[in-house]
């Protein structure tokens, strides 16, 4: 690891674990409502963009604002991680996380969705049927952190990989 990098753990970049609940009651039916089923594993793209009232929806969601990180927590080998394009309400299986300035959210966007994370989520999530991992081990989990300009870079680099991959697999079909 470069000197100019930092070795840390998840919750000293971002508030992993403090979503704002709301009860669906509260939510307009014009508001964005995501659900798990809605993101596409491995790539973290929204497939589904529905409105409350396009959904029949009960108990409490997380509220989310553009740019939080949206985590699944729930079966984390499917990868559902994304930068949120825009405000809206998720299922309580998604944590909405804001980074803190060390970190700008599609670089913790990328780490969360890395081998290397998946790989330590193996290790700890819980349940058989339904995997999940704990607000407290998703805290403990350990994240290099560069300096924002090669945070930028990397992101960039991930980007124009990802587009070239999405382009690519459209001229195959």
């Amino acid at each position: 690891m470069p000197d100019n990098w930092v070795l840390t753990t998840i919750d000293s970049v971002c508030d992993y674990g403090y979503s704002e609940n709301v009860n669906v009651d509260e939510i307009a039916l014009s508001e964005w409502i995501l659900e798990l089923e809605d993101i596409e594993k491995d790539s973290g793209c929204v497939v589904a963009q529905r409105s409350k009232k396009d959904r029949t929806v009960n108990g409490v969601r997380h509220r989310f604002v553009k740019g939080d990180v949206l985590y699944s927590k729930l079966r984390t080998y499917l990868n559902k991680v994304l930068v949120a394009p825009t405000d809206g309400y998720c299922t309580t299986e998604i944590i909405p996380v804001k980074s803190y300035d060390c970190v700008i959210p599609e670089y913790l966007c990328a780490w969360l969705r890395s081998p290397f994370f998946l790989s330590y989520t193996a290790e700890c999530c819980y349940g058989v049927k339904m995997p999940r991992l704990s607000t407290t081990d998703a805290r403990k989990g350990i994240i290099p952190i560069p300096p924002i300009n090669e945070q930028k870079r990397i992101t960039q680099k991930l980007s124009k990989i990802s587009e070239l991959l999405s382009n690519l697999s459209i001229s195959i079909d």
